[in-house]
């Protein structure tokens, strides 16, 4: 199952979503969603992933909901988020609500928000006008309620804008059932930064924003002023003839004048060298507040001897390496949450290749089965679903070089100084591994 989940996990673009995520998280706050594909995510993914298989989705901020009262997302009483899908598919789904569905109308695409803030998806993009999708679409709600164990789902009239089914005082969910899936829920949240006392954790980008927007701010007044920079060469103006005499003169020949100490150069503009100072301070410590950037990016040394850079390399990717640990702990939920899946799909049958470090070359074609598989010798699915973790080293990515590096390590500092103790034990160093 572990060589199955790690083939799946490839097929369905698990790293490139979960990049999307880490991006998010460090702006904000990562929001990753797993759970069976709707009809709807099916056919939005061009159908690479098939209705009623795990998906891995990324929540955009602007359409997200949580119990704002609870201090920790374990202690919510709901959370959700909002999805557009085609009109024609929600009426015709029928899980959800007769008269609920029939009453939908159609959802324009929305541009701003209630607060009148400009959603995120819009930066960049032009709006012609309201009615640009391809067919009708409409937003929905779905709510998890981890106390109940329940996921409903709303349309988004129902609770921002004129009713669609009621009854009472309360608007009719369009779909209620039992949450199915593993206890943590959908949305194993990624947050690189907690505040005490608050829910919503901070991205590290915000304690950066006002030293990024200063250093443009400084570099474009720079450039402007590059731009009006200009050198003049001045004449006596009762005698212009000197100047026309320099103006069509090329650079080294001789220049008849009749008065040299009329002719002079004046400098007007250019960037000012106290802004100019001013702004690579303001760069350096954008740098120093982003944890060092220029050792973790090695773009120039910092140090006066090699071990002295390696120590301001491994203390400059402390805080890299915390927002890592973060990370990695948030798609160890996410992978396991598809395990969990995947391990309890009534028709699914994995179907991978076994290969055995003892049989070079070889491999062995294996087949995992449902647990209510008829046939009593065939490899399935039973008992409590397997512990399989992600390494989190098996993440880190080292180039060549630095394989050499570790593989010279191990030599020079372990075998080399115990070769005799391995002889005596008949262990030898073995070349071609």
């Amino acid at each position: 199952s572990e060589t199955w989940l790690n083939d799946e996990l490839v097929r369905t673009n698990f790293a490139d979503a979960f990049k999307r995520i880490v991006y998010d998280a460090l702006f904000s706050i990562g929001i990753p969603k797993v759970s069976l594909a709707t009809p709807s995510e099916a056919e939005a993914s061009a159908w690479n992933i098939d209705a009623g298989m795990p998906i891995m989705s990324r929540v955009d901020l602007d359409d997200f909901v949580f119990d704002y009262r609870a201090r920790d997302f374990d202690e919510v009483r709901f959370i959700g988020h909002r999805y557009r899908m085609p009109l024609e598919v929600a009426k015709e789904t029928s899980h959800f609500n007769k008269k609920a569905r029939e009453r939908l109308p159609v959802s324009d695409q929305i541009s701003h928000n209630k607060e009148g803030d400009e959603r995120i998806g819009e930066i960049g993009r032009v709006n012609y006008g309201f009615d640009e999708d391809l067919c009708d679409m409409v937003d929905l709600w779905e709510l998890y309620l981890p106390q109940e164990r329940m996921v409903k789902t709303f349309a988004e009239a129902d609770l921002t804008g004129p009713s669609s089914a009621w009854e009472g005082n309360k608007p009719i969910p369009l779909g209620e059932q039992k949450w199915i899936g593993p206890e943590r829920g959908p949305y194993p949240i990624l947050g690189f930064m907690t505040i005490p006392g608050n829910i919503f954790p901070k991205g590290p980008i915000l304690d950066l924003v006002d030293l990024h927007e200063g250093a443009n701010e400084g570099y474009r007044k720079l450039m402007r002023q590059a731009a009006r920079l200009k050198k003049l060469t001045y004449c006596d103006g009762s005698d212009p003839q000197d100047g026309e005499n320099i103006n069509s003169s090329s650079d080294g020949t001789n220049v008849p004048m009749r008065n040299p100490q009329g002719v002079g150069e004046i400098v007007l503009g250019g960037p000012d060298p106290g802004l100019f100072q001013w702004t690579r301070e303001v760069i350096g410590r954008f740098m120093e507040q982003a944890g060092n950037l220029l050792t973790l990016g090695g773009l120039a040394p910092q140090a006066g001897t090699l071990g002295q850079e390696e120590l301001l390399a491994q203390q400059s990717n402390g805080q890299i390496a915390s927002m890592y640990d973060a990370a990695a702990a948030c798609a160890c939920k996410c992978a396991d949450s598809m395990l969990w899946y995947y391990w309890n799909h009534p028709s699914l049958v994995m179907k991978t290749e076994y290969t055995s470090p003892k049989l070079p070359g070889r491999s062995i074609p294996r087949e995992i089965y449902p647990y209510d598989h008829p046939d009593p010798r065939a490899l399935r699915r039973s008992g409590n679903k397997p512990a399989v973790k992600i390494d989190f080293y098996s993440m880190r990515r080292s180039s060549p070089q630095q394989h050499v590096k570790d593989i010279m390590n191990v030599i020079g500092q372990t075998f080399i100084p115990m070769a005799q103790i391995f002889m005596q034990q008949g262990k030898v160093l073995n070349v071609d591994k």
